[in-house]
């Protein structure tokens, strides 16, 4: 099968727009999103969700992660994070 950008291209070369198509470049705006907010996130099995709402759920969460380490950092709770020494 051939693919454009993810997306399956009989997908794109059909004549009418196909629900999951438009479900898919959703879903790969989302992952698109954080990648130019500095997320590089990669599924350890399987692949990433292509499902819009379930990559805004994971995209929420990831956000709210950040947020939270930041904030105690900044009140001192935790040590930030150091970069990785060579050998």
């Amino acid at each position: 099968m051939s693919y454009l950008g993810g997306i399956p291209a009989s997908y794109v070369l059909a004549d009418e727009p196909h629900a999951e198509m438009l479900r898919r470049i959703e879903a790969e705006g989302i992952r698109l999103d954080l990648r130019r907010d500095g997320f590089e996130i990669q599924a350890c099995q399987g692949s990433l969700p292509d499902d819009p709402e379930a990559m805004r759920r994971l995209s929420a969460y990831i956000r709210q992660q950040v947020e939270i380490a930041v904030a105690s950092v900044e009140a001192g709770k935790t040590p930030p994070p150091q970069e990785p020494t060579g050998p």
